[in-house]
């Protein structure tokens, strides 16, 4: 990526300076209006953030303290961390005490810096190899019920992602009318004990791609020739949440398999991703948020394939927000440093470099 000689030092003293001027009294609480995410005075609010780990964030593995993080990045110009936290790896332990050590204070570091929070129940198929069965359903609601309990009244909590590419069970996927009722019953918890904040759905296979609208579209029809859906029956449509305090995150990177393809796959597949999210959003009178927005070279992007997502986002008329994924521990950066510092320098960042890459790209997006 392109190099920033200086400028994250440079940027570390300017943002812990201004961290008074950034530091935010309460924030308004976010809803969801038709196709937008929107302030109490009925504004447009675009999301603009990155993801973090909570256990990571609170050990200084990203180098930075909780406090300074999020002073540094709303300095940047971005807007929410998306705080990824789980509940069932062996480390987590006690899931109240970890909540509280590992979760709270980079929530009340985020809202001292003006930042909002997504909590995002990041489980994953290496999470727990018993995701499918019933004592991990259990686990899973007792944590939101406690996360719903603790945060009911934070305006800083933007939203309650449930459950991160949930599809990804070990050793299985699961169909859309069962990912539906796994979420719906989700939401129902959730809902016994915070009616305020807004909730995150995704779909299966991830939510990459058309699957999202394909899981919680009215009876859709999808002819990926075209790229194209439909939808039939929209007027009998529920959303998974009685109140449609709801947005619906898809997933979008580009991965080595998708460029396998062939050279002019790039074009298709922004068009793809753009198609469906957008008929979906309009049929349905939903928000779609892009919960990742994959920025991992060589893996899961490459500079095309972000400044092509960049120009989608800075013109779609419903203000569709953004997260990147992800911001990367010290170790991250030096283990990606020692895989292609040698057979793909191009494609390799380094320590002291803007993180995430491809900064040259989300900044001016970020400032905008």
């Amino acid at each position: 990526m392109t190099r920033w000689p200086g400028l994250p030092a440079a940027l570390s003293l300017l943002c812990l300076t201004a961290a008074p001027l950034l530091a935010a009294a309460e924030m308004p609480p976010l809803t969801v209006a038709g196709r937008f995410i929107v302030t109490p005075d009925g504004k447009p609010f675009v999301i603009k953030g990155v993801a973090l780990d909570a256990s990571l964030a609170t050990r200084g593995a990203y180098g930075r303290t909780p406090d300074e993080l999020a002073r540094y990045y709303r300095g940047l110009g971005l807007n929410t961390f998306r705080l990824t936290f789980h509940c069932t790896r062996q480390a987590v332990g006690d899931f109240a005490t970890y909540l509280e050590r590992n979760v709270a204070p980079v929530v009340e570091a985020s809202k001292g810096a003006g930042m909002r929070v997504v909590l995002d129940m990041h489980e994953y198929r290496w999470s727990a190899p018993d995701q499918a069965t019933p004592a991990f359903r259990a686990q899973w609601l007792a944590a939101w019920r406690m996360v719903a309990r603790r945060y009911a009244d934070e305006p800083a909590i933007a939203a309650y992602e449930l459950w991160n590419e949930p599809d990804m069970v070990f050793g299985s996927k699961q169909e859309p009318a069962e990912h539906r009722a796994w979420l719906r019953e989700c939401v129902r918890a959730v809902r016994d004990l915070d009616e305020r904040h807004i909730l995150i759905v995704n779909g299966v296979q991830g939510g990459f791609g058309p699957q999202t609208p394909i899981t919680w579209g009215a009876n859709p029809s999808y002819d990926p020739s075209k790229p194209a859906i439909t939808f039939r029956d929209v007027e009998h449509w529920r959303s998974p949440d009685p109140a449609r305090n709801v947005v619906f995150a898809f997933h979008c990177g580009f991965f080595e398999a998708n460029r396998a393809l062939g050279p002019d796959i790039l074009p298709y597949h922004i068009a793809n991703h753009r198609a469906i999210v957008d008929a979906f959003a309009d049929a349905h009178d939903v928000p779609v948020l892009m919960t990742e927005w994959e920025d991992e070279p060589p893996d899961t992007a490459t500079r095309d394939f972000m400044l092509s997502v960049a120009e989608w986002l800075r013109d779609d008329p419903r203000r569709i927000g953004w997260l990147l994924w992800r911001l990367h521990s010290v170790d991250d950066l030096t283990w990606w440093q020692q895989r292609f510092a040698q057979e793909r320098p191009a494609e390799c960042w380094h320590l002291g470099e803007l993180d995430p890459p491809f900064a040259d790209v989300w900044l001016g997006l970020a400032r905008e």
